[in-house]
């Protein structure tokens, strides 16, 4: 049996080397993802057909329409990966984008979110929605035995104490 590709899928207006809010989270998803045998993909505005894409900035300034979505985007071989606060106040938080999310299976940072998508929506797409659990923060997990070692971040350019 053959594994699956996993695409994860960066919507950005310009493409540039600065990160974007959503790198953080894409590369901690892909290094889990690998690390649990899947062939993994990052790209930036490509939507493979071929594969199960995982979507970031869907509904962002500068990405496609919610409508141009539904077309690249079948519910079938994709997951939005939410990262607004969905009862915030925000421009993005719109009954469009809500609805739109009803119609995906989604992975969201907070379960919160999850559960008033679910209770609005009560779909299918919407009830296989999941939170995504954090992992272990570097206080729980066990010691390597490394040294510490001093490495500047890409975010300020500050030095922290990494373990490497």
């Amino acid at each position: 049996m053959n594994t699956p590709i996993i695409n994860l899928v960066l919507l950005k207006r310009f493409v540039t080397n600065e990160p974007s809010v959503f790198d953080d989270t894409v590369y901690s998803v892909r290094y889990h993802l690998q690390q649990a045998g899947f062939e993994v993909l990052v790209s930036c505005n490509v939507i493979a057909p071929d594969a199960l894409n995982i979507i970031w900035g869907v509904g962002t300034w500068g990405s496609p329409t919610l409508e141009q979505m539904r077309q690249l985007a079948k519910p079938e071989y994709s997951i939005i990966f939410n990262m607004e606060q969905l009862g915030s106040d925000s421009a993005l938080v719109t009954d469009e984008y809500l609805q739109f999310l009803s119609e995906y299976r989604v992975f969201d940072y907070n379960q919160h979110n999850i559960d008033a998508l679910q209770a609005r929506f009560p779909t299918p797409s919407a009830r296989n929605s999941r939170y995504c659990r954090p992992p272990p923060s570097p206080a729980t997990l066990p010691s390597t035995g490394r040294k510490p070692i001093n490495a500047p971040t890409w975010r300020s350019g500050a030095r922290t104490t990494t373990v490497a």
